[in-house]
């Protein structure tokens, strides 16, 4: 093989190497802010189910104290209406912050609908 050709070989191979890596970092950077704008969308939900307007800064999407209001507030309304209850009741025996948030997001969507 032609030792030149290797090195433009390797060195191109190299280049394509760092412009992956730059296209995840980028991919990775978009990714993230798509989910906390869906986040920011979902958070502002569970806000206005609750009666709260105009709130900045939820955390319903990682924090105990901000979530579980929500679902005490839902499981009180599946106990008033009882043939609501269909996709939910999973959700109040989870303990993963993260499937129960999407649970009540879904339940809240689902019921606005």
């Amino acid at each position: 093989m032609n030792e030149d050709l290797y090195k433009f070989l390797k060195h191109r191979i190299e280049a394509l190497e760092i412009q992956n890596k730059d296209l995840k970092k980028t991919i990775n950077r978009v990714m993230n802010e798509m989910e906390q704008e869906i986040k920011a969308k979902d958070n502002k939900v569970i806000a206005e189910f609750m009666g709260y307007e105009d709130v900045d800064d939820l955390e319903y999407h990682k924090s105990w104290v901000w979530l579980m209001p929500v679902c005490q507030k839902i499981d009180q309304y599946l106990e008033d209406n009882i043939g609501n209850a269909r996709h939910f009741d999973d959700c109040l025996s989870c303990n993963d912050i993260d499937a129960k948030y999407k649970a009540v997001v879904k339940f809240i969507n689902q019921l606005n609908n």
